[in-house]
């Protein structure tokens, strides 16, 4: 979480890898970090999907 919160502060892109409760690979994606927040005992993020470094905005 550390480096979330430092990633929204320095507004940073950041590269996070998912994997869903039965899928058997993960998901790599780059994100641009929003917000965290907790709901119910559970945290989540709220973000932007970036693009990958190196590429060009369209």
């Amino acid at each position: 979480m550390r480096t979330l919160l430092e990633a929204m502060e320095k507004n940073r892109v950041c590269k996070i890898s998912y994997r869903a409760i039965l899928a058997k690979k993960s998901k790599t994606f780059y994100i641009k970090p929003y917000r965290l927040f907790s709901h119910q005992d559970t945290v989540y993020l709220h973000a932007g999907l970036a693009r990958k470094p190196g590429q060009l905005q369209p």
